[in-house]
């Protein structure tokens, strides 16, 4: 089938909420992927960090090739034999006494308590639910000054990612801390795309000195593989959910626990955080000896990179993809490594 014929079909049958790139992904392996023509691309989005241990990694597939022969779906009104374990990692790896499965990055923000500042994922979605208050981003005064005695929580990216890559100044998290443990308010983090080893440690927010009462983990705990996320937090904040309170049918299946175990021991094992590290402060040195008066800014943490242009990202992502390089605009200017 035609390139062409493959976007018609999108086009004509699908929903228009993505403005993908006009290439036709069939195959990937590692950091490349493969388009139906038979062209090689390195893969800079890493399916927006949800593949930080690498498309189709093996050890993983065997783990869901393995966990498929036996039982994939018990639902929560059963017990199974490996949500226990993933409990057991999730602890030791992030330092948090308990934690909530579930599907999604979405639903385990929706679990923390959901909310977007994004315009565009507002406009047209009211009536909004009250008490939401946002405030500009990396801005401790501003956190402050609008905390009242209703306030029950403060939500934050360590590292923005759709926002376009944003890094705070240093010290805003722990200062964040500060202010929160000050005012008996929880401090939660969303590491959905910052965690898991992106940034070049195993969380974002360990560049700092600060810790949360509530952590979000999601896409690269699958590898890319089966959906799976999860809130982990304090036992005392997890105390408010009671049988009844907030199920999923597909949260902490079998399936998906096998997966993320693999998942998290590749993270591991192969010492991804590192590995981020070393590559992603070559990539930001290389990137700042681009001499183009189009570049704004160049900013990353590991292989967490934002490019800014001062016009539009778009042209700039069609000519990579042309040189095999296959990487993202967001928020129109920035280009998304």
């Amino acid at each position: 089938m035609e390139p062409s014929h493959y976007i018609s079909l999108e086009e004509t049958y699908g929903a228009h909420n993505y403005h993908p790139l006009d290439v036709i992904i069939t195959r990937a392996e590692g950091v490349w992927v493969w388009d139906v023509e038979g062209k090689k691309y390195l893969d800079f989005l890493a399916a927006y960090s949800a593949v930080n241990q690498g498309h189709c990694h093996p050890d993983i597939r065997k783990a869901a090739e393995e966990q498929m022969k036996k039982v994939t779906l018990t639902s929560r009104a059963f017990r199974n034999d490996q949500l226990p374990l993933l409990y057991k990692r999730l602890h030791e790896l992030s330092g948090m006494d308990v934690a909530l499965p579930m599907n999604s990055g979405a639903e385990a923000v929706e679990t923390a308590i959901s909310s977007s500042s994004e315009p565009q994922y507002r406009d047209g979605f009211g009536p909004y639910t009250p008490g939401f208050v946002m405030i500009d981003y990396g801005d401790a005064d501003a956190l402050e000054a609008a905390i009242t005695g209703s306030t029950c929580a403060f939500l934050v990216e360590p590292v923005q990612g759709e926002a376009g890559i944003r890094i705070p100044p240093d010290g805003y998290l722990e200062r964040a801390g500060e202010i929160c443990r000050a005012n008996n308010i929880l401090l939660m983090f969303d590491e959905i795309q910052s965690g898991l080893g992106r940034c070049g440690l195993l969380f974002a927010y360990q560049y700092e000195n600060v810790e949360p009462d509530g952590l979000i983990v999601g896409k690269a705990l699958s590898g890319g593989f089966y959906p799976v996320s999860a809130f982990l937090s304090r036992q005392e904040v997890m105390d408010v959910f009671t049988p009844g309170d907030h199920g999923s049918t597909f949260g902490g299946n079998p399936l998906a626990c096998a997966v993320a175990l693999a998942s998290l021991d590749v993270i591991v094992n192969e010492d991804l955080p590192r590995r981020s590290a070393e590559l992603g402060a070559y990539f930001l040195d290389r990137l700042h000896t681009i001499r183009n008066p189009h570049v704004v800014e160049v900013r990353g943490r590991g292989l967490f990179i934002g490019l800014e242009l001062d016009e539009p990202a778009r042209p700039y992502c069609e000519a990579l993809q042309e040189e095999g390089l296959l990487c993202k605009e967001t928020h129109e200017n920035v280009l998304r490594f």
